[in-house]
């Protein structure tokens, strides 16, 4: 009988009573196992949506699940959910009367399997499910209803809550506010949230149970790691030539490089591409979504093969892997923390971290200045062992959503708006914006009539009605009508 570890326990208790639960657990510790085990254990709810913040790894979140119902792949840690005797099914093989069997479907963007929430556990992104919980336009009118009321009457897992920005964390801050005053059970799950955080989503009420790793116990789940050096670039273009370098100095033969850009990332394989004979994967979020797939499954075949995978932030989330040697570019401190926790992830591993920052300001892009700067002050004494002092220093430094900002009072309107379309059971709204970026519009009309309209709007001093001849668009609509149309 393989054991659970203490904070996996202690998850099936409160799913069970349909709690709320905040689960703070370090990486490589089994919190998906940990929410898995405890639903199916206990099936409070008939639907399980885990919910990411990014599509990259959807798919490898759902080989990782079906892994841990089948018992196909041999890992002991997955014994408990395999003993519990579910079968996968498609849903069309769906017996209601037998909840053993179940299925598992994927609901972002084209890959919609599940039309309704109508599958056991759905596998999601959280602009997905924003759109579902607040009657967006992608489902069609007559049944817009269906998934609202499945949500309510699910567990959401709300899964890598970091890797969120300003602006998303407050329209989260605000969508957990309804999950409450509904009653719809849910779960955040971290490894790298502070205690600022938490304070700002809320998540320190009576609502939830919090189920804390000790501190004591924090880095016993994976291997040992050092930071055994902390090197300068100049600018993006040294970037590919600086981990080139290392990767010869130090006589690395595989692991993971982590860029903060697509364009490094993209640079940095080519580099390493032509000098590794093609061992080298490259993953980012801009793959078309046949093309990603590929990436997906490729993923764990690199790491078996001891080769490199050259990625973006992408592989913060969800992505259950670990490797001897890490690459990666100074991140802020949860990024970070997330990164090294794919470096030696095994308990009995050994690892060595190499973190690359520079001085230009554009370099740390997308991070905040003064939160780089914090961490780079904080590494200057290298070589050093990643301790657990290490880690809460680090992801001490994230700097939460300022209520002052603008970014609060956009997605508390946003928000607002929904509640009235919610309520009048209208079409009030139809895209839901979950990064703080500007729309992108297509004018109707000549450039000579835009440049007309224009110069006129700006004698008036009064640019905002230029949007009134435009009209706003989703590029990935457009994207896939434009490969629809050329097929």
């Amino acid at each position: 009988m393989v054991e659970l570890y203490g904070h996996q326990e202690q998850m099936v208790k409160p799913i069970g009573e349909s709690k709320n639960v905040l689960l703070l657990a370090p990486c490589g510790s089994g919190k998906t196992l940990a929410v898995i085990y405890s639903w199916l254990k206990e099936r409070p709810t008939d639907h399980l949506i885990y919910v990411l913040p990014t599509r990259t790894l959807l798919k490898s979140i759902e080989n990782d699940i079906k892994e841990m119902i089948t018992g196909k792949e041999e890992k002991k840690w997955y014994k408990p959910v395999k003993d519990l005797g579910y079968n996968i099914v498609n849903i069309t093989e769906k017996e209601f009367r037998n909840p053993k069997k179940i299925s598992i479907a994927i609901d972002y963007g084209e890959e919609r399997e599940t039309k309704l929430y109508a599958h056991d556990i759905i596998l999601t992104t959280l602009d997905s499910y924003i759109s579902r919980l607040y009657r967006s336009s992608m489902t069609p009118r007559r049944y817009r209803d269906i998934p609202i009321a499945r949500i309510f009457n699910s567990t959401t897992i709300f899964d890598e809550a970091h890797m969120y920005d300003n602006y998303t964390h407050t329209l989260m801050k605000f969508t957990l506010r309804l999950l409450r005053e509904g009653k719809a059970h849910h779960i955040i799950m971290t490894a790298t949230m502070n205690e600022n955080l938490i304070n700002y989503l809320e998540l320190n009420s009576d609502n939830y149970t919090k189920i804390q790793v000790e501190d004591l116990d924090w880095m016993n789940f994976t291997g040992s790691k050092k930071i055994k050096d902390l090197i300068e670039y100049k600018n993006k273009e040294d970037l590919p030539i600086v981990i080139k370098q290392i990767v010869e100095n130090n006589h690395i033969k595989n692991g993971l490089i982590v860029c903060n850009s697509v364009e490094k990332a993209q640079r940095t394989y080519e580099e390493l591409n032509k000098y590794l004979n093609g061992n080298v994967l490259l993953l980012h979020s801009r793959f078309k979504s046949d093309h990603r797939r590929i990436k997906e499954e490729q993923i764990k075949e690199f790491i078996k093969q001891n080769k490199f995978i050259v990625s973006t932030q992408v592989i913060e989330a969800g992505l259950d892997i670990s490797v001897p040697n890490l690459i990666t570019e100074v991140a802020s401190g949860d990024s970070l923390v997330q990164r090294i926790g794919r470096c030696a992830r095994r308990k009995g591993g050994n690892g060595q971290i190499f973190i690359l920052y520079s001085n230009d300001e554009k370099e740390y892009l997308p991070y905040p200045k003064k939160e780089i700067e914090h961490i780079i002050l904080g590494l200057k004494d290298i070589p050093k062992d990643y301790t657990f002092d290490l880690e809460k220093q680090m992801i001490n430094t994230v700097i939460p959503p300022n209520p002052t900002e603008n970014a609060e009072a956009r997605a508390r309107g946003i928000i607002l708006s929904a509640f009235t379309s919610l309520s009048a059971f209208g079409d009030a709204w139809i895209n839901v914006p979950t990064r703080d970026a500007k729309p992108v519009y297509l004018y109707c009309g000549s450039k000579k009539d835009f440049e007309k309209e224009k110069e006129s709007l700006r004698k008036q001093n009064h640019t905002k009605n230029i949007l009134i001849n435009c009209v706003r668009v989703d590029l990935k609509f457009l994207n896939r009508e434009f490969h629809q149309s050329i097929d």
